[in-house]
């Protein structure tokens, strides 16, 4: 019987609560409270006098441009912005079930915590948070501490600032983050404090906030910048595990111009240890960055100052390399092995054979001292040829026998990872590598235009290489001749000015090595 009293008190409880639910819309006018009855309305542009939102209410702004003047903490079950442009002023924590910001902008100045889900729908939807002086840093935190959950941000729906706000992470959600694609200045700061907050587009920050509890994370997306600039006082961890950068992504980048000791004075962990950096470029007058750990990079950019690596090492990763403007490191940087030459092209010869290879984009961080160049017979390595530069002859191959070619490079740590194989190609005594002059093709440049006048013995798909003089190619296309006369004109725009090699090749045959000048 008490049980059946108890769960009838708990349903009239419920039942009560939600009889006080309502909708609330805003129609408070340009500037208005949100304590004040006269800003709200029980229905869209209706008469105005309702209460204020409490806990269980749905707000919703739909109409207009008005600043909120926010006078407390704001507790209500949803907020919607739609179709509106709201500035939000003072408050210290919104906690909703769920915002949805829909083809709305909505600007919330001074320190605000969003304690919710967040959704952007519509036409550019974005949030911006700015402080109401250029004196103090003020915060915008998601999350809270608990679960938080972003839906539909993106280069199109985004978070803006201004150059005096900070962003806050603290959600167990992990999160992926956009910020307006061009920023007019740097966000001041960037807290992570718990959860794996992944930066979706390239942003700069003065200030670099990370928690020391355990695993939390600031993670570049691919392609993603993030430029730590001047005037910033960053607070960084030396717990193992504790708050990093992971910069590890294909393509991304972390730029540190830091002109503050507490980033830089070795005594604090950056990176995410065990990762390899993609890209690390260090930029300031002023201050020596002292490692705090060793690391290991991708590529290396020394655009001005010292890095102090004579107690922890920086090691170059395999293909990667380093780039010296006027700074410098206090020891050694650890050269890699040389990354892997690609786009190798063969041509057949008579008993022989040309093999073109783009170099590695990378050296290891030491100087390639040459390259070695294997043919195969299926699966079978024939006698490897070393040289210096590309362009390889291969000679002593047997004419009728198919033959494909790979490459790799050496620097003073050793050789680098073997390229795929190139095409096949099979010489015999009807091929020939010399630019002779051959009736059945010409070459002529008209108006940054290319045309090959070819007259085809058979039908075939036909590989086009336009080489630069070291080998290197410049362009490649495959097309389909017909037997007999064939035209066809290449644009050459792009090319810079200087002398080329053109080949043409059926597969089987090198018909024509033709050089042409390009002005």
């Amino acid at each position: 019987m008490r049980t059946k009293v108890f769960s009838m008190l708990i349903f009239c409880s419920l039942a009560i609560a939600n009889s006080f639910a309502a909708n609330r819309y805003w129609v408070g006018g340009a500037a208005a409270n949100w304590a004040d009855a006269t800003s709200w309305s029980e229905s869209s542009g209706g008469t105005s006098g309702a209460t204020a939102p409490t806990t269980g209410d749905d707000v919703i702004f739909d109409n207009g441009a008005p600043t909120v003047t926010i006078g407390a903490n704001v507790s209500v079950n949803s907020i919607t912005f739609s179709s509106s442009n709201v500035i939000m002023v003072g408050g210290n924590t919104i906690t909703t079930s769920s915002m949805t910001v829909d083809n709305s902008q909505v600007s919330i100045r001074n320190n605000v915590d969003i304690v919710s889900a967040l959704t952007f729908t519509g036409a550019a939807p974005s949030i911006k948070h700015s402080g109401l002086s250029s004196a103090a840093i003020y915060r915008f935190q998601l999350g809270k501490g608990g679960a938080f959950s972003l839906t539909g941000n993106s280069t199109s729906n985004y978070f803006d600032t201004s150059g005096n706000s900070s962003f806050r992470y603290n959600t167990t959600t992990d999160l992926t983050v956009f910020f307006k694609p061009t920023l007019t200045s740097s966000i001041a700061g960037m807290n992570v404090d718990k959860g794996l907050i992944t930066i979706g587009n390239s942003i700069a920050v003065v200030r670099l906030t990370l928690s020391a509890l355990n695993n939390q994370e600031l993670i570049l997306a691919p392609n993603v910048t993030l430029t730590v600039n001047s005037g910033g006082n960053s607070t960084l961890t030396a717990t193992a595990g504790g708050g990093v950068v992971n910069a590890s992504a294909t393509g991304c980048k972390f730029v540190l111009k830091a002109q503050s000791t507490s980033i830089l004075d070795g005594t604090k962990r950056i990176f995410k240890t065990g990762t390899v950096i993609n890209h690390l470029e260090f930029s300031s007058a002023t201050y020596t960055f002292v490692l705090f750990e060793p690391i290991t990079v991708r590529k290396l950019t020394l655009t001005n100052g010292t890095i102090n690596n004579s107690t922890n090492s920086i090691t170059i990763a395999e293909g990667g390399s380093v780039v010296t403007g006027s700074g410098t490191t206090s020891a050694a940087v650890i050269a890699g092995l040389p990354g892997i030459p690609a786009d190798v092209v063969a041509t057949a010869g008579n008993g022989q054979a040309s093999v073109a290879f783009t170099v590695p984009t990378g050296d290891g961080g030491a100087a390639i001292i040459d390259y070695t160049v294997t043919p195969y017979i299926g699966e079978i390595a024939g006698t490897p040829i070393v040289a210096t530069s590309s362009p390889v002859e291969i000679t002593d191959l047997t004419n009728g026998t198919e033959y494909t070619f790979k490459v790799k490079a050496r620097n003073s740590v050793g050789s680098g990872a073997t390229s795929v194989a190139s095409n096949a190609v099979t010489p015999s005594i009807g091929t020939s590598l010399n630019p002779v002059n051959d009736k059945n093709s010409f070459v002529s440049v008209v108006n940054n235009s290319l045309t090959i006048n070819h007259n085809s013995n058979v039908s075939a798909n036909y590989s086009i290489h336009i080489l630069q003089l070291n080998g290197q190619i410049a362009f490649a296309k495959s097309v389909p001749m017909a037997a007999g006369s064939n035209t066809i004109k290449i644009d050459i725009n792009s090319l810079a000015s200087g002398v080329y090699l053109v080949q043409l090749q059926d597969g089987a045959n090198t018909l024509v090595t033709r050089k042409f000048i390009k002005k």
